[in-house]
């Protein structure tokens, strides 16, 4: 007895019924749709494509809605990327700036305020680790501690820091609204912090 569930992301390349079909017959119980991608009338289209083939196959097919939430990412870097290695101390800025190996800008203005000396950031899908080490005139002084290449525009995160920013965006609750006459029978907030970011949404 299979005691895993499966969630299977759709987009662009997974999105025909051919594919769909043969997801749902490799075992997929559950469809993802990511929010942070699209248009609301192409996940239109996919919530129909998912319910026809899951008709046709007599099988029973969730499909969650997975929110965009606010999103952190780095700034413009030179030549488009950066290798960091471990040992390295960087700064990060709220303020725009041109990335070097030496400093690089966060899409976060209070970036400096907010984040604490031993808290950790994560940067390309948690890749990259960096450790906060002091606090530095509105930037914040970081050392390396899992090394890697970061590109421009991937997402930050930062899940120790007590950010003020808001765990659901106005596109979130536009998105939500699209969702629940789509139909979807799941929605996964990005971005929470406590239960009343989840009550919230509620």
């Amino acid at each position: 007895m299979r005691l895993t569930k499966i969630i299977a992301t759709i987009g662009p390349a997974s999105e025909s019924p051919a594919q769909i079909k043969a997801l749902l017959e490799a075992g997929v119980n559950t469809f993802r749709l990511n929010f942070s991608h699209g248009s609301l009338e192409e996940h239109q289209g996919r919530v129909q494509t998912i319910r026809q083939v899951a008709a046709s196959l007599n099988r029973q097919v969730g499909i969650l809605q997975d929110l965009c939430g606010p999103k952190i990412r780095l700034g413009d870097l030179v030549n488009g990327q950066l290798t960091l290695k471990v040992g390295e101390q960087i700064v990060l800025s709220g303020k725009p700036c041109q990335g070097t190996s030496q400093k690089v800008s966060v899409t976060y203005a209070r970036l400096g305020e907010e984040v604490a000396p031993g808290e950790i950031i994560y940067i390309a899908d948690g890749t990259v680790a960096l450790e906060v080490l002091q606090q530095e005139a509105g930037d914040i002084v970081a050392r390396v501690i899992d090394g890697g290449v970061i590109k421009s525009h991937q997402g930050v995160n930062l899940p120790q820091s007590k950010l003020s920013v808001a765990a659901v965006t106005e596109k979130d609750i536009n998105d939500v609204k699209a969702g629940l006459k789509m139909g979807v029978d799941w929605v996964a907030l990005s971005f929470v912090r406590q239960a009343q970011d989840v009550l919230g949404l509620r």
